[in-house]
């Protein structure tokens, strides 16, 4: 029982029956101020440590919030979080904001490499902050209230089905962020050529990789982990994947070509995202194995083993638009790609693309001759070094106004 709760059972007790709502109306009010008196506490708490956290960075050129969208501590390594490290890795002050509703931290700051904090805070503490730049997405506008004259980028990640919410909401706040946004970047070349009639302006940026921490995760890497070492035969393929296992994932593909390639082994690891996963019917052939989640750190552990990396994903109006954050981790990685015919994958020279399960399966053949082709290996190299997530973050702070650049003393 709380100190409050112990309180009004001790006044009620004291008290005629016909006077104890006037302790409930009493001691309401007075919640209400000892709530507002703690609120009031902790604020000048946070914006304490917000104002030293500052302090000691004064040499950042820009300071760079991310509105919540996801936990920092998601199993699944997202374009925020990458987007995060690559700007402070460039010499960006950055806070990484929690979720409201997140239980991995308390309130307050919390550093996580040079220059970047998760900051479960609320965000009008940084109304102290003079014209921050602020990454928001499709569903959180409300979140630029309380903050000091934003330099809003709005980051279109995806067609608005995709989020949770009510979509008329979503299509009113899309259209406001196109218009009123400093910066509208779309990750996906459809997402690009839909806003480009409201801001031809806007900047064309899809997802990437951080090739360094690929390549020195490879080189550490000696043995297979246990649960795929079973697995490893001399002449036994290893076709992987990893990501969500969502609605988007085409198990009705994966099926048929590890019917069709029994002497094949399919690899998959991440989430069952929605339960697709355990309402598909893949457990039921015994050269597909789902390894479960792993961490974003531990994945190259796997990926070294992987003799043909996929996107095996249906293809609709979302896949199409849809910029696979693992296209690039498996190029910096010199896979073989095999991926469906999604608009988003086709652009580039180094995918495999199939038309159809049975053209899939023949592009699995054909990729395992490519893992050993030093001008097909090249190719993937090449595009993975082009396609890095610091090249990313240059390439959205050259895009946003250099009047409206930040310098600091």
């Amino acid at each position: 029982m709380s100190w409050k709760t112990h309180l009004f059972w001790s006044i009620r007790r004291r008290l005629p029956r016909s006077l104890s709502g006037v302790a409930i109306c009493l001691l309401s009010y007075f919640d209400a101020l000892w709530s507002r008196s703690a609120r009031q506490v902790l604020g000048k708490r946070l914006s304490s440590q917000l104002a030293q956290i500052l302090a000691q960075h004064r040499e950042a050129q820009d300071i760079i919030l991310f509105a919540p969208s996801v936990h920092w501590n998601l199993s699944l390594f997202q374009r925020p979080h990458q987007l995060a490290l690559a700007f402070a890795r460039r010499g960006s002050l950055v806070f990484f904001c929690e979720p409201r509703y997140s239980f991995d931290y308390a309130a307050g700051f919390y550093p996580i490499r040079q220059r970047l904090y998760v900051a479960k805070v609320p965000l009008e503490i940084f109304h102290a902050v003079e014209s921050p730049i602020v990454f928001f997405l499709s569903y959180n506008l409300a979140d630029l209230s309380g903050l000091c004259r934003p330099r809003c980028v709005y980051d279109y990640l995806d067609e608005l089905d995709i989020f949770p919410g009510d979509r008329q909401s979503l299509e009113q706040d899309h259209h406001h962020l196109l218009n009123t946004a400093t910066l509208v970047v779309a990750t996906a070349d459809r997402l690009w050529r839909q806003v480009r009639s409201v801001r031809d302006d806007a900047l064309l940026c899809p997802n990437a990789v951080d090739y360094h921490f690929v390549r020195c995760a490879l080189e550490s890497v000696h043995q297979p982990p246990d649960d795929l070492a079973s697995l490893l035969k001399p002449t036994t393929p290893v076709i992987g994947y990893y990501g969500a296992l969502a609605e988007w994932f085409d198990y009705d593909l994966l099926l048929y070509a590890a019917a069709e390639r029994p002497a094949y082994e399919f690899v998959l690891i991440g989430p069952d995202y929605d339960g697709s996963l355990t309402k598909s019917r893949i457990h039921r052939q015994r050269n597909i194995h789902w390894l479960g989640i792993r961490p974003y750190a531990q994945l190259p552990q796997y990926l070294k083993y992987f003799d043909v990396a996929t996107i095996p994903f249906r293809l609709n109006q979302i896949t199409h638009s849809t910029s696979p954050i693992k296209l690039f981790e498996y190029m910096a990685a010199r896979k073989p790609v095999v991926t469906t015919a999604m608009h988003e994958s086709s652009r580039y020279e180094g995918a495999v693309v199939a038309k159809g399960p049975k053209d899939f399966v023949r592009k699995l053949d054909e990729a395992l001759k490519l893992k050993s082709d030093a001008t097909y290996l090249s190719v993937v190299d090449r595009l993975a070094r082009e396609n890095t997530w610091d090249a990313r973050a240059q390439q959205i702070l050259e895009a946003l106004p250099l009047s409206e650049r930040r310098e600091h003393a």
